[in-house]
């Protein structure tokens, strides 16, 4: 609601001002995540984590620039979409309170579905070159299916095993850059924006699966929970071609390119590990794909 309300008093702060004009549209793009609970999940192996694969695909959403003389603007867009990957995987590991190792031959589906809010204000420090900041929140949620079979190597015993993980993350980031602009037509730029990032958000897993002993009428279910707080910081690029097709019409093709080294602080955990085992971990996460848009000046 704060932050709302500071949004709307700087829209009509600058609107006494400057008059503005108003660039609207939508954009989509075709991206990739690498997430950092891989490298999470090379400590805490018996998560099975460390094999989750580069997650992709569309999203989409609307943007929204106001324009204030030639100095001031103010943006934000919104993208959201569902991103996918396959889980088929072969691991040995040692789960918690277990006395020895297992053998794991899973096949299963990963799905994805993430959101990209981020607003900025910019100023024009020359013709050619500005200062931005303003923030990003991306909210995201990760679901892992999967069935197959664990064989305890200690007692040489099997079970068939289904198991589904969600990850919930929150994660807020405050940003600062600059861009660059260079005309290469009357009617097409390139520009390129980067910024700076300070991560903080939470993960909270949640997992629940069901057994049965092969061999035996035996079998059982139940859920496990782990809990983190999230801090990280890295850099986001932006470069991007715009074209004007019509006087109010502008075409944008582009990249995007963000990277975060994140520390994940264990808070609570039902497993049979103690909190205190592995209760920092780091990881490195990478966002990357292709963009286009379409704007219209009001």
């Amino acid at each position: 609601m704060i932050n709302k309300l500071a949004i709307i008093i700087i829209i009509l702060l600058f609107s006494c001002v400057y008059s503005f004009e108003i660039l609207t549209g939508v954009k989509v793009g075709y991206l990739g995540w690498r997430p950092y609970l891989e490298e999470i999940g090379e400590k805490l192996e018996y998560t099975g984590w460390q094999h989750l694969e580069t997650g992709s695909g569309l999203m989409y959403g609307p943007n929204l620039s106001l324009i204030f003389g030639k100095r001031f603007s103010l943006s934000a867009s919104f993208l959201y979409g569902q991103l996918s990957s396959r889980y088929d995987v072969t691991y040995s590991a040692v789960f918690p309170g277990e006395p020895g190792s297992s053998e794991y031959d899973l096949i299963g589906m990963v799905r994805i579905w993430r959101g990209d809010l981020d607003i900025a204000l910019s100023y024009n420090i020359i013709r050619y070159l500005r200062v931005f900041a303003g923030f990003k929140y991306q909210p995201t949620k990760l679901e892992v299916k999967y069935a197959g079979i664990k064989t305890s190597n200690y007692n040489n015993t099997a079970i068939v095993l289904r198991e589904s993980d969600i990850f919930e993350l929150k994660n807020f980031a405050p940003a600062m850059g600059i861009g660059f602009l260079l005309p290469l037509t009357e009617k097409s730029v390139y520009t390129v924006n980067i910024s700076a990032l300070y991560l903080r958000g939470t993960l909270k897993v949640k997992s629940s699966y069901q057994w049965t002993k092969i061999g035996d009428i035996e079998s059982g279910e139940g859920n496990d929970r782990m809990d983190f707080n999230i801090t990280g910081c890295g850099v986001s690029a932006d470069p991007a071609f715009m074209f004007t097709v019509k006087p109010r019409v502008v075409f944008v093709v582009g990249f995007r390119v963000q990277y975060i080294y994140a520390i994940g602080e264990k808070t609570y955990t039902s497993f049979a590990d103690n909190v205190n085992l592995y209760r920092k971990l780091n990881g490195h996460d990478a966002v990357f794909g292709c963009m286009v848009s379409v704007n219209y000046k009001l």
